[in-house]
This record gives structure tokens, sequence and C-alpha cells, in this order.
């Protein structure tokens, strides 16, 4: 039993750190690309579409990097 009180919390581990390296992943794009949304916020995106299509992007990264994640995992 606290072997797999053991194993338990070190999945939850790995599941955190798994989340912040996306998290980072994420953080990290969206500040490369801060130009690059003030030109289209210049050209006339609104402040809405340009929030959704940020957001639409972190989903694909988040879905694509958990499919892989527990793909590996398994």
């Amino acid at each position: 039993q606290q072997v797999q009180v053991l194993l338990l919390s070190f999945q939850w581990i790995v599941v955190i750190a798994a989340a912040l390296a996306i998290l980072n992943t994420v953080v990290i794009s969206l500040m490369e690309r801060r130009r690059q949304f003030g030109m289209l916020r210049a050209f006339g995106m609104t402040r809405r579409s340009l929030v959704r299509s940020v957001l639409a992007e972190t989903e694909a990264v988040v879905i694509v990097g958990g499919v892989f994640g527990v793909a590996l995992g398994l």
C-alpha cells in the first residue's frame, strides 16, 4: 500500500511538471509574438478576435501535448 501511495504521488508530480512545461511553452510563444499581435490590432483585428485566436492556439498546444504525453506515458 505504501508503494502504491508513493507511485501515485510520483504520478502527480509528473503531471504537475508537464502542465508547467506546457504553460511555459505557451507563455514564451505569446511573448515572442507581441509585435505580431500589435500589427494585427493595427490592421483592424478586434481585441475579442485576437483573444479567440490566442485561445484557439493555446487549446491546440494543450490538446496535442496532452495526447502525445498520454500516448508516450502508456
